[in-house]
Parts: C-alpha cells; structure tokens; sequence
C-alpha cells in the first residue's frame, strides 16, 4: 500500500516536472524575435512634384527663368529599385518598378503626393537610393516580353526608335512673347542605357510601430529644366527625341542628381 502511494506521488511529481518543461519550451519557441505589429505605421514614401518652392499643378503658369511663363501637362517618372538602408537595417525594393505620374490639377491634390506604402515600419535608416529609369538588362526588353499586369507591358513607355524605355516625360506649353496665348510646346522624354540614374539621398528615419513613418521625396521640375540658372532655352530646343543629339536629354538626366531630395 504503502509502495502504491508512493509510485502515484512520484508519478504526480514527474507528470508536473515534464508540463513545467513543455510550458517553457513551448514559451521560448513562440516569443523570440517577435514581429512588430504595423497596424497604420508602415513606413511610407511620399513623392510629390513642385516648381522650385511652389507644388506642381498641372496647367497652372509658372515664371520659367529665361523670362517667360510656362504650364505643364505631364510629369511622369520611372523609379528602378529602391532601398532603404542604415548600419543595422535594409528594406530593399531593388526588382520594383514603378511610374510615378503627377497628375494633380489643383492644389489639394499636389499637396497629397503619391503614397508608396513598404511593408515594414521598424528600423533606422540614414540612406534611400533609387533608380531613375531602368538598369541595361532590363532595358533591352521590350513591352511584349512581360505579362500584362506588369507596368512595363505598358507601350506608352517605350519607343521603338530607341529601343529603350521612356525613364521620364514632362511636357507642356510655353508663352515666349507674354502675350497670354502659349503658343508653342515641349515635350522632353528620355531613355536609353545612357541616361539611367541612380540617386543616393541621406535621410534620418527611425521607423517605429505606433509612429507616421512618411519619408518625403520631391521632385523639383523647375531644377530638372534649368538648374542653378543654367536653363534649358525651351523656345530653341523645345523636344529630346532625336536619338542622335542627346545634349538636351543627358542635361536633363544629370540634372535630375540635383533635382530629387527628401526631407
């Protein structure tokens, strides 16, 4: 009897030991490296386009530095990648590919921005670099050589006669005489392997669950036509489309070094 008792409180010890030690092990296995919850804090970049201090409206009129007025009618830009990085966290986006289009028409609208949403809102981050246009490998398709669904099926950004992809398009009409009648056009577009641009930005960004993680990136037409003064004469060179004189395009790609920031 007295050996029976003893076996069941033995028995009651080691059943009690083993849950302790499944509790544990079960406990340590489902609470390391938890996953923040991101909830409405995940880490967005916001681009917006302006004319040097003012927001950029479509069809508004613009002082242009060489002493006239002018309005636009598209701003397009293609991004390749995008990478967030710091000394202890990266979020890369280096296979993406997107087309920025500020189509605003009022102010409200221009002051909203185009919202790129990633999905993470933790981490310090001191550096964005991104891609204006596409890298070569990527450049050599073409439209057809992607499904539907992808942005680069998309026709109205490639141009046989280049074999390339349209990297950016702004267009719009200038008033050269000030009489209030914009009698003339430009459209400037670029392409080819040549003029792909890769911007690196400093930024300051400590990510956080629960916080606004918006990064802000702008970019400033009035730098991309005529950067530091040294404007490009829209009157004389108002297109970028021969293949062979790529003066007004390349002034345009390396202007756009300047051209985007971020605060």
């Amino acid at each position: 009897m007295l050996l029976s008792q003893m076996m069941q409180c033995m028995s009651s010890k080691l059943i009690f030991v083993l849950t302790i030690l499944f509790f544990s092990f079960y406990s340590c296995t489902t609470t390391e490296g938890p996953t923040p919850v991101c909830e409405e804090s995940y880490i967005n970049v916001l681009a917006k386009a302006n004319f040097g201090d003012e927001p950029l409206v479509l069809f508004q009129n613009y002082d242009y530095p060489q002493g006239y007025k002018i309005k636009f009618s598209r701003a397009d830009f293609m991004v390749k990648g995008m990478k967030l990085s710091g000394s202890e966290s990266n979020l890369s986006y280096k296979d993406s590919v997107f087309v920025l289009q500020f189509t605003a028409t009022d102010l409200a609208k221009a002051n909203e921005g185009i919202k790129l949403e990633l999905d993470k809102c933790e981490g310090e981050f001191n550096e964005l670099i991104l891609g204006i246009g596409l890298n070569k490998e990527i450049n050599a398709k073409k439209p057809s050589d992607f499904p539907s669904s992808d942005i680069l099926s998309n026709s109205f950004y490639y141009w046989d006669a280049w074999k390339s992809y349209i990297f950016l398009k702004i267009e719009g009409k200038f008033d050269k005489d000030g009489d209030g009648i914009f009698e003339g056009s430009f459209v400037y577009h670029i392409g080819t392997d040549d003029l792909y641009r890769i911007i690196n930005l400093p930024i300051d960004l400590k990510a956080q669950p629960g916080k606004s993680n918006t990064l802000t990136l702008n970019f400033d037409l009035k730098t991309i036509l005529a950067n530091g003064g040294d404007y490009i004469d829209i009157p004389a060179n108002p297109s970028s489309h021969n293949p062979g004189d790529i003066a007004i395009a390349k002034k345009i790609a390396d202007n756009l070094l300047v051209a985007v920031s971020t605060k």
